[in-house]
């Protein structure tokens, strides 16, 4: 945000998702942005701590009614990063615990490409979750019930999709942390401005590795198969 003076609605914003919009003006996103999207995401527990919502939930038992609950979101939007909870990171299925996901994803976008903070929007779907501990206990915000099917999963996501295009027809939906991501994937690549970012994201990720490797070298790529092979071997014994 190129002001100082922040209303209070984006106080309110800036005090749920890390303070990254700041720290872009200070010029130190890039020193401090690792820290806080790491502490921030990798949250087990985060109904423990629970002040206020981050972002905006969207539970299964509001199918049919989808479109009139994201119209109460106040704010106009130009990108959101949606998740299900069931596969974060390296700890699994933490259900709408996942918040953290969406919420630390947009942080470093506002860091770091200068989006306004009110133009965002974090979505965890509570569809369910398939760790009994989070069943169990009851501490936790989420629907205690197993994931719903795939089939009700994808309806839910067609009436989702619909519903934030029609409300924001230039949106750019990503998908994080799915389970399952391929599905969503092929279902709305053609359709909406989405992408995943734990297929696409990292696989434009690695690609420009290698273009930027192959420029470094100063050799041509078309002279580089040899040299590919065995960084290719490599890889796959480390992997």
């Amino acid at each position: 945000m190129k002001s100082d003076k922040v209303d209070r609605r984006s106080s309110h914003l800036l005090s749920t998702l890390p303070p990254l919009a700041k720290l872009a003006r200070d010029g130190r996103s890039s020193t401090l942005s690792p820290k806080v999207r790491n502490s921030k995401i990798g949250c087990r527990r985060d109904w423990d701590n629970y002040l206020q919502s981050s972002g905006l939930y969207l539970s299964f038992s509001d199918k049919g009614n989808l479109a009139s609950v994201i119209e109460n979101w106040p704010h106009d939007v130009e990108i959101t990063v949606v998740t299900d909870g069931s596969r974060i990171l390296g700890l699994g299925d933490l259900g709408i615990n996942g918040m953290g996901i969406p919420v630390g994803k947009l942080s470093l976008y506002i860091a770091c490409a200068g989006i306004n903070p009110l133009k965002t929007l974090p979505i965890t779907l509570d569809l369910g979750t398939n760790n009994q501990e989070l069943i169990n206990d009851p501490l936790y915000l989420g629907s205690r019930r197993p994931k719903v099917t795939a089939d009700e999963e994808r309806e839910f996501l067609d009436e989702m999709m619909a519903a934030l295009t029609e409300r924001w027809p230039s949106i750019v939906i990503q998908y994080e942390d799915f389970k399952n991501p391929f599905p969503s994937l092929e279902r709305y690549k053609d359709t909406y401005t989405m992408f995943n970012d734990d297929i696409q994201g990292t696989g434009a990720v690695i690609l420009a590795g290698f273009i930027n490797a192959v420029k470094q070298s100063g050799v041509p790529a078309k002279d580089q198969v040899s040299s590919s092979k065995a960084t290719l071997l490599s890889t796959q014994v480390v992997c």
